[in-house]
């Protein structure tokens, strides 16, 4: 409702209503649609002064070319005194060339300037009627301050230019464009693919769907083999750490490493002297944190490769997750040392340490008010601890989430002794996580480390169920996707627990590691210890 909502506010830019109505009025008159244009400018009493190049057209007005110039002066609105003195202007040359039946016909028109041209200045108006019948004209005794005509016709293109702004053409295209241009740079627009501006996503990602096909493959050498890999939060990179300590941003697209960005050109990689074992973005897309075998944080600025912050072997063994605090200012690890610890990215100090699994700690995550950590562990169970104390506040039986009566393995006696890999964060969900174990079975729970739904790879086909090695979320939660030791993809519903559909053989060896883009229907995941694969929906 442009009338009650006067500005439309994006951030701190506001967008006038009327702006936008001009944008459309430009388009209109560009695609020479004039009815809708008059339509449109008597509706909106939206006044669209604005010609393409300002120079050219007082050019036509000072050189006489009257058909251009009336042309795209009737789009215009002026005021009457300018629209006045114009007919005027035109009246007098045609005059004085003795076109004067073409003179008659303009001030016997029955249009609204020169209806307004007799009541209004009606002197003025029979003067000039009077010369259409007299022999002779002169623009001197006519105007004596402007004695000629081109003085005259520069004192009207003055006046007129002081009314009009110039646009450049198709700017509602433009702007547009430039929109999806942006979209396109931050990862939200696949490049290549048909986009309908009515809707918030491309055609092929209304619809949320499972991974089908294989978009395409890094290759990595032996020596150097890929170790984790993550996508930014913006969409636009995806980053692989490997056991050279190697960090590197690819196009995923074209599965090639991004030389737009002049480090890489250069050969200037973000590099750790240990394998790099995990990865994560600020929520910005701005920062990137990695953790080494050797217990060292490092904090990168993407965009220059820049390393802004060096945290030496906090650790005592391998870093195995990270991630930033809401605002950025705080870095919480978890490590093969058992424990968790929080560090001050501005002081560069450990500032806490959690202290009570007794394995590795493998994922951790910080709750939705950022005043809870859940960590998972080797150790079969799961944590919620308390930032401000540092304090255990609960520990989740693993036995009450994967227990399964359809199951016929021997370890129903022992899910305390079972690997837990992942704790993911279901984004736009009240707390919720996501749990994968080293099981046939992984479960969504909340906060309180009550269940919500699981998901098991055990079927009548399958009695025994195969192992998830690794899981994540679809970029807009509707799907569960969890990496089998069989090497196939299992894709759940998030909301039924049903399983719908499995991409199969991913790798011939081991598979390790799966991670889900924010925005599209793509996935990337790692195994044979060389390979990245990407996967996308048809």
């Amino acid at each position: 409702n442009t009338q009650s909502n006067p500005s439309l506010s994006i951030m701190n830019i506001e967008i006038e209503t009327t702006d936008v109505f001009k944008l459309v009025l430009q388009f209109l008159k560009e695609q020479g649609m004039m009815k809708s244009f008059a339509t449109l400018q008597e509706e909106t009493q939206i006044r669209f002064n604005t010609v393409d190049n300002l120079d050219n057209f007082a050019n036509d007005i000072i050189n006489g070319r009257w058909d251009i110039g009336l042309q795209q002066i009737s789009t215009l609105k002026l005021s009457q005194t300018i629209l006045f003195d114009l007919y005027e202007l035109v009246v007098l040359e045609l005059i004085q060339i003795r076109e004067l039946e073409t003179a008659k016909a303009i001030l016997r028109d029955n249009c609204v300037t020169i209806n307004l041209f007799k009541t209004e200045e009606t002197e003025r108006f029979l003067k000039l009627d009077k010369l259409i019948s007299r022999p002779i004209f002169d623009f001197a005794t006519y105007f004596p301050d402007q004695p000629s005509k081109q003085k005259r016709r520069n004192y009207i293109a003055n006046k007129i230019k002081k009314e009009i702004e110039v646009v450049e053409p198709s700017r509602l295209l433009s702007l547009l464009t430039q929109s999806l241009k942006w979209k396109q740079h931050q990862g939200l627009l696949p490049l290549g693919k048909e986009y309908d501006l009515f809707y918030e996503n491309s055609n092929d990602e209304r619809e949320e769907l499972p991974p089908t096909n294989k978009t395409g493959e890094i290759k990595f050498l032996k020596k150097s083999f890929v170790q984790t890999c993550c996508f930014s939060p913006d969409g636009q990179h995806l980053v692989t750490g490997s056991c050279d300590g190697f960090i590197e941003v690819w196009n995923y697209l074209t599965s090639k490493i991004r030389t737009d960005l002049e480090y890489q050109n250069n050969d200037n990689f973000m590099m750790h002297r240990n394998a790099v074992l995990t990865l994560n973005f600020s929520s910005d897309s701005e920062m990137l944190i990695s953790g080494s075998s050797d217990g060292e944080i490092k904090v990168w600025e993407i965009k220059t490769g820049r390393c802004l912050r060096r945290f030496k072997k906090v650790h005592i063994d391998g870093i195995t997750s990270l991630c930033f605090t809401k605002n950025h200012d705080k870095i919480l690890s978890s490590s093969m040392d058992k424990t968790l610890k929080i560090h001050g990215l501005t002081s560069g100090q450990t500032l806490k340490t959690f202290t009570e699994h007794t394995s590795y700690v493998n994922q951790c995550a910080f709750s939705n008010n950022q005043k809870n950590i859940l960590s998972c562990s080797s150790d079969g169970t799961i944590k919620i601890w308390s930032v401000s104390s540092t304090k255990c506040l609960q520990t989740i039986n693993p036995s009450t989430l994967l227990s399964n009566p359809q199951s016929n393995t021997s370890n129903n006696s022992s899910y305390n002794e079972i690997t837990i890999n992942n704790i993911i964060p279901i984004q736009k969900s009240n707390d919720q996580y996501l749990i994968v174990p080293r099981s046939h079975t992984a479960q969504i729970i909340n906060i309180n480390g009550e269940s919500i739904m699981s998901f098991t790879s055990v079927s009548v086909d399958k009695p025994n169920g195969v192992d998830f090695v690794s899981g994540t979320v679809s970029s807009l939660g509707g799907w569960i996707y969890l990496l089998g030791e069989d090497n196939n993809l299992y894709c759940f519903k998030r909301k039924t627990g049903d399983l719908l559909h499995v991409l199969q053989n991913l790798y011939k060896k081991e598979s390790l590691l799966i991670t889900q883009h924010p925005h599209r229907n793509l996935l990337a995941t790692i195994g044979d210890t060389i390979l990245l694969k990407l996967w996308g929906s048809k």
